[in-house]
């Protein structure tokens, strides 16, 4: 049977701050205002989480490769992966220290926030042209077949979305009506 085991109080407070810092990350990475309308089109890069590589796998899965074709796929991402790497750690480096400062205790003037938000933006912008770079290469190894079933793939995905924003605006409807 495990024993309980109980930490000073001092190691409790500690954990607890610790568990505040780190639930401010989650809310940086969350987009600002409402999800995008239903009647607007998919964003190749969705605005959260990870996604400019979400291109890369509506290429890959929605196309259907043959065995030959992921072979091709996994020679170009082996040449871009350093460069891929690279950039996704230097946006991984500067979000954690944005939300350092976000979460450090005193003032925050906006002003000391300008060199880590450049920082972030540069960072994003060098993963998003590596994904793109890899993306055109990966597009030349498909077919014009396969090219329309990723544009399939990529509207069903659409009408997806499209059915979860609904859903979340019929519930946040619902909890805005007196009961």
């Amino acid at each position: 049977m495990p024993r309980l085991v109980l930490h000073p109080p001092r190691t409790v407070l500690a954990l607890g701050i610790l568990a505040a810092c780190l639930a401010c990350l989650p809310v940086a990475a969350q987009p600002l205002g409402p999800m995008l309308p239903p009647d607007q089109p998919l964003p190749l890069f969705p605005q959260s989480g990870d996604e400019p590589s979400m291109l890369l796998g509506i290429l890959t899965r929605g196309a259907g490769l043959t065995k030959e074709q992921r072979q091709q796929v996994a020679k170009i991402m082996d040449a871009h992966r350093e460069r891929l790497d690279d950039t996704h750690r230097r946006v991984r480096t500067a979000q954690d220290e944005l939300a350092a400062r976000m979460c450090a205790p005193g003032a925050l003037p906006a002003d000391a926030l300008a060199p880590d938000v450049e920082r972030l933006a540069a960072a994003h912008r060098a993963r998003l042209e590596a994904i793109v770079g890899a993306a055109r290469e990966v597009r030349g190894v498909l077919t014009p077949e396969q090219l329309a079933r990723a544009a399939a793939w990529t509207s069903r995905l659409q009408k997806l979305r499209t059915e979860i924003h609904d859903l979340f605006e019929d519930d946040h409807t619902e909890s805005k009506s007196p009961r």
